[in-house]
């Protein structure tokens, strides 16, 4: 297993996890048209296997599922917590076939080209 780590902590910071998480539906509310637009100018379509690495509380993949209501959406997070308010925020819009897994994207489980688009919108900058 590779040992690389996350150095991003959502709870282990000054304003908390449930301020961590507000302030990351206000970045994705932001950012959220622009960055769609530009996955579907890099070929994202309806209809594809997604994989969102780093989805962290589900922002990013609840608008996936939503947009692309053809497609197989999966989610993977290092983090537990993050997932679990994934789980709930894609239950509550009636997103329960969104596929989430708790694992490093430097050792997913998960079999080599077995998507056909992989997004990973905030998995890097904190990794190292």
């Amino acid at each position: 297993m590779n040992l690389r780590r996350s150095t991003y902590k959502a709870d282990n910071n000054s304003i908390g996890l449930s301020a961590e998480i507000d302030r990351l539906q206000a970045q994705s509310r932001l950012t959220w048209k622009k960055e769609f637009r530009n996955l579907l100018w890099f070929g994202l379509t309806n209809g594809m296997d997604l994989l969102e690495v780093g989805c962290g509380p589900g922002f990013g993949v609840q608008q996936l599922a939503e947009r692309l209501p053809d497609s197989k959406v999966t989610a993977l997070d290092v983090d537990g917590k993050l997932l679990a308010h994934a789980r709930q925020l894609l239950d509550r819009h009636g997103q329960t076939a969104t596929r989430l897994i708790q694992a490093s994207v430097y050792d997913t489980g998960l079999p080599d080209e077995s998507f056909d688009f992989v997004i990973a919108r905030n998995a890097f900058p904190s990794s190292s």
